[in-house]
């Protein structure tokens, strides 16, 4: 990619040379007095005859600050160190985004066409490294066991499109924003706090739970529109876990001098609540305006960078401009209320402002989070940005650090820190910069942007960071995302290599990938989010996975998110097919330690995007086969001291029995110790807690194998955790069906027990007597008169169970009770991850499991989606909105119940390969025959019996909904029963008594019945004793007493039969 200059005639050109050469010769003046080196100097001056427009040299030798001096002998040599000016926001207000909404969805604004913000903005690359910086990597980071050489590079990159290993399955994925016709491109930002979601794309920002249901949303434009932008665009945005914030900036009024860098702030965690937005002028003179936002934030910084155009002539980069607020202030500005802020109090947003004129653009700033475990310690105060400098100087790729340096007043930017070199190279754009990648569906191919650095994140003394790469880099027939991991340490050293760097590629340039993010975790595991297309492929949301522990310069499997649905083309005046600049993948730290992705995918229409989400849990993060097993109520008590009866023991037994249902396995990780503060015993008392096995049953405790493990009081009223076992010398406890646990305690140096034979004895009055008991009394209440009580905790093995389904789809209204099975020979944990499915039971047979869950109706427009975790795998519910559909009919309408399945035709219009056909709101394996009908196969489960049913098609994509619900109607089935008219006869010896036999037809039966009568027996005789046929509704008979009959009740049976040999009695 070319940079964007005008092209220079001979006079401009003269010109640049003579104010080259004034430049140089006023480094040179400088260089004298300041302490630059030549090396430095020769630097600087290549980077300045890259420069073309005159605005760049003006800026430069207006902001120039004096060099700093370097903190010691062994500080890397800098080339040029800048102060910045400081600045104040113009304009602040409060805004609440839920009455924005409310207001927005009450008088919904009318739909426009399209509005692009500004196509991406190109920016200089194949920038030269300075000379004499290439050398080889023993000569830039000296031989050590994480050097980076071309060959290990070459191989790693080479083979990276297929790794061994899979990468994870979300733990949960949902759509969130579907495009709504008024921008071209999503760009979204993403910030996940204790409870929410929010998205801020260039169209619409929502605020989702974070399992899916959509609580707000309003116009982006809206949000920001007190603040009196006309447009703004490309947003970014993060959750600070310290002040419990939302921030989010975005870029506002492209290519006019009235150009803005704008930032909101919540006031509290609630994201639905109370805004501080404030506006800050790009360049006071209105000569330059804002394009491409990057965020980057620390401690104590937020940092956001933006590319710098001359308003007189767009295409002309500028300069590079970065904005560094005190975070303190920032997010305590949050609070002030005030409804329209004067000046005064806009003031009171301040920040230092760095102009970077090199030559270099699209800055990425570092992006820190603070550690699970040790919050900010150990994490960078200064800042890293990185730049794609030349995809292939001399055989090379290279980036370009720069640095904010944090000192004791305001901070100080160093643009050219080091410089990055790879072995292989890219090139920075597609041919001519235009659309590049292919498309399933259509010939028209899809823009896929520059090599810009996407983002740059830190974690455990190392900055990953990624991009897109066109390949190979002479003639480009790919793109493909590259990565790369840089020692924090090295950054400071004048040329380094990476630590680890890799591409998800398709050498063949079958299939294209763009547009990535990163994100990290405490582990250093690494999660890649970014779209792919191919002529076999629409436009994906996808990912990969990395493991800390994975070889090095590897990642995982290339795995879709989000399959495209069909063909894009939106095309731009400029005629880019412009798919988006960005995807985004960021740190969920506010519940369970996790990372969430939002990525674009091809919709429908053929001209609309869409976004989903993708959750994915931190290894180690909590699990469901972590239980704890406990016989204690859990409601403290008072009554302590001696118990009633002797002898008893305080050891708590646990077997089999206090598992969960379906499970025969429990290892004992942990024993928790409660401590009555009766007991007499403080913190600090040494103690010794028993934990070992007995055969399950057996009351003898001389039987046990225990084994001792010496400890501290450590809580006094409370439960204190005690790791077991607490050394390899101690075996593993397993609960299994024939082993019992026992866990107990002896107070370590108490008279009446001997600590050789551990011999019983009253321990001065507590309840524990010894190992030789005979009388196991278990204690089941804190107030049980017992001083302390164990529980136990421990993990279940793993339940691997395969499921018949994967997902099952549902109408608007859901239903009230839906069953999932599966195999598999254990009872695996089930947990919904979503309010609006509940888990009704779970029930387990041979081979196998049920699981009952129900769906509630949705109140909502837009699909929803959430997921059942059901032991190892994940079952995941698809819900669509309540948008109207076109109404259906039936063929048939009606069915006998207890036939065998059928098909069902659903006519309409508007059909489509997304389109399902629900039964009582379930989806039913569905055929699309064309636009107009539907095949539907209806199981002979679902006509089992009488009753009614309700059809409708429904489709869960964004921009789907359901139809008005048809009944179908499951008839009786022709049948009858036999009945009597009294259900018993009273009669005398040597009597007659009449019965009558009802005939109770059903289902519209009226076929012959024969009714049989029983034959003679105890001296009673039917009369007629023949059968009697009949299509009537009764068949009478008389009973002949026998004087001999013994006295007493008599059963009698009468048998009918139809003509299709059906018997009933």
């Amino acid at each position: 990619m070319k940079p964007g200059r005008s092209v220079a005639n001979s006079l401009a050109a003269r010109a640049r040379l003579l104010m080259r050469m004034f430049l140089v010769l006023w480094l040179t003046v400088y260089s004298l007095t300041s302490g630059l080196s030549n090396d430095h100097l020769a630097a600087f001056a290549t980077n300045a005859s890259n420069v073309c427009a005159p605005s760049l040299f003006t800026s430069a030798l207006e902001h120039r600050a004096p060099t700093l001096p370097t903190a010691s002998q062994d500080s890397p040599a800098i080339s040029q160190t800048i102060a910045g000016t400081n600045g104040v926001a113009t304009r602040q207000v409060m805004v609440n985004l839920r009455e924005l909404a409310e207001r927005e969805s009450s008088a919904p604004a009318s739909p426009n066409e399209p509005q692009m913000m500004t196509e991406l903005m190109p920016t200089p690359d194949d920038l030269p490294a300075p000379d004499g910086a290439i050398a080889s990597s023993e000569e830039r980071n000296g031989a050590s066991a994480t050097s980076f050489t071309a060959s290990s590079a070459s191989a790693a990159i080479a083979a990276r499109v297929t790794a061994a290993l899979p990468s994870p399955a979300p733990s949960a994925s949902f759509p969130v924003l579907a495009d709504d016709g008024t921008q071209f491109t999503p760009n979204p930002s993403v910030a996940v706090g204790p409870n929410h979601l929010m998205i801020m794309a260039d169209s619409q920002t929502r605020i989702l739970t974070k399992t899916g249901t959509v609580i707000n949303t309003v116009s982006t434009a809206s949000f920001w529109s007190s603040l009196g932008s006309s447009l703004v665009f490309e947003s970014r945005g993060f959750y600070d876990t310290n002040s419990n914030r939302f921030v989010f900036i975005i870029l506002a009024d492209p290519q006019i001098a009235n150009s803005a860098l704008l930032i909101a702030v919540s006031q509290t965690s609630d994201p639905t609540g109370n805004w501080t937005l404030s506006r800050v002028k790009f360049d006071s003179q209105g000569l330059v305006f804002a394009d491409w936002p990057n965020l980057g934030f620390n401690k104590d910084w937020v940092v956001v960078t933006a590319n710098a155009f001359n308003v007189a002539a767009p295409s002309n980069f500028n300069r590079a401009q970065i904005y560094v607020f005190d975070k303190s202030r920032l997010l305590a500005g949050s609070s002030t209320g005030h409804a329209a802020a004067s000046q005064s109090q806009a003031n009171d947003l301040s920040f230092t402002v760095f102009q970077d004129t090199t030559g270099a653009g699209s800055l990425a700033p570092m992006q820190a989070y603070p550690s699970l475990t040790l919050g900010w310690q150990g994490v960078p105060t200064d800042m890293p940005l990185v730049a794609n400098w030349n995809g292939n100087s001399n055989g090379q790729g290279v980036l370009r650090i720069s640095r904010l340096m944090a000192t004791a007043g305001s901070p100080v930017y160093i643009p050219t820190q080091a410089y990055v070199y790879f072995p292989n190279t890219w090139t920075s754009a597609a041919p001519s910069n235009t659309n590049f990648a292919a498309q399933l569906g259509s010939a028209q191919r899809i823009y896929c942007g520059d090599a810009r650095i996407q983002n740059v994140t830190y974690a455990n003394g190392s900055v990953f960071g990624t991009h897109t790469v066109f390949f190979p880099a002479a003639a480009p027939t790919g793109s493909a995302v590259q990565w790369f991991v840089l020692d924090y340490s090295d950054l400071f050293k004048s040329a380094v290599d990476p630590k680890q760097s890799g591409r998800i590629e398709d050498a063949t340039g079958s299939n294209f990938y763009f547009n990535p993010s990163i994100a990290v975790n405490q582990n250093s595991d690494v999660l890649l989010a970014y779209n792919r297309s191919s002529a076999m492929q629409f436009v994906s949301a996808n990912y990969s996975f990395r493991a800390a522990t994975d070889p090095l310069n590897t990642m995982r499997d290339d795995t879709v998110l989000k399959a495209g649905e069909e063909p894009y083309y939106k095309p731009t005046a400029s005629g880019r097919n412009a798919w988006g600049n960005y995807n985004a993948a960021v740190r969920d730290l506010a519940g369970n330690p996790g990372t969430c992705v939002v990525s674009s995918w091809a919709f429908e229409n053929q001209t609309r995007w869409a976004l989903q989400s993708g959750f994915f849990l931190d290894a180690g993060a909590p699990s469901d086969m972590m239980v704890e097993l406990k016989h204690d109520t859990g409601v403290p008590g008072s009554n302590v001291g001696a118990p009633s009866g002797s002898p008893a023991c305080a050891f708590e037994r646990y077997s089999v029995n206090d598992l969960p249902t379906g499970t025969n396995s429990l290892t004992i990780t942990e024993a928790k110790l409660f401590i009555s503060p009766n007991s007499g015993l403080k913190p600090g008392d040494p103690i010794t807690i028993l934990i070992g096995s007995v055969p399950h049953g057996d009351l003898n405790l001389d039987d046990a194998q225990l084994q001792s493990m010496t400890a501290h009081v450590q809580l006094v009223g409370g439960f204190t955790a005690i790791p077991f076992p607490a050394s390899p010398s101690l075996q593993q406890v397993i609960i299994t069906p024939n082993i019992d646990a026992l866990i107990g305690m002896r107070i370590s140096d108490s008279p009446g027990i001997n600590p050789a034979t551990q011999d019983q004895g009253p321990p001065q009055g507590f309840s524990f007597y010894g190992i030789g008991c005979t009388n196991y009394r278990p204690i089941t209440a804190f107030g049980d008169q017992a001083n302390w009580m164990f529980r136990a905790v421990g993990t279940l093995p793993a339940c691997s169970v395969t499921l018949d389904q994967n997902e099952r789809s549902f109408d608007t209204l859901g239903k009230s009770v839906a069953v999932l099975t599966g195999k598999g020979q254990c009872k695996p944990s089930v947990t919904s991850n979503a309010s609006w499915v509940t888990i009704k039971g779970v029930g387990v047979f041979s081979g196998g499991f049920s699981v009952e869950y129900s769906v509630e109706p949705t109140p909502f427009s837009d699909p929803r989606t959430t997921t059942i975790d059901i032991g190892d795998k994940v079952f995941t519910v698809h819900q669509a909105g309540s948008k109207p559909l076109p109404p259906i009919t039936l063929s048939p309408n009606s069915i006998p119940a207890a036939g065998s399945g059928f098909m069902l035709s659903v006519n309409g219009t508007g059909f489509s390969n997304r389109s399902n056909v629900g039964w009582n709101g379930e989806s039913r394996p569905t055929t699309l025959i064309n636009s107009t009908q539907l095949k539907a196969e209806i199981s002979a489960a679902d006509i089992a019996t009488p009753g009614m049913a309700r059809v409708t098609v429904f489709d869960v994509s964004l921009g789907g909904g359901t139809s008005p619900p048809v009944t179908f109607t499951i008839d009786p089935v022709p049948d009858f029963s036999l009945g009597f008219d009294q259900s018993t006869v009273n009669a005398q010896a040597g009597t007659k008594a009449r019965v009558t036999v009802n005939i109770n037809r059903t289902g519209g039966f009226t076929g012959n019945v024969t009714v049989t009568p029983p034959d003679p027996a105890g001296g009673i005789k039917p009369k007629p004793a023949d059968p009697i046929t009949t299509t009537d509704s009764t068949a009478s008979f008389k009973l002949k007493i026998g004087g001999g009959a013994a006295p007493g009740p008599h059963q009698l049976t009468f048998t009918g039969k139809d003509d299709s040999g059906r018997t009933r009695t």
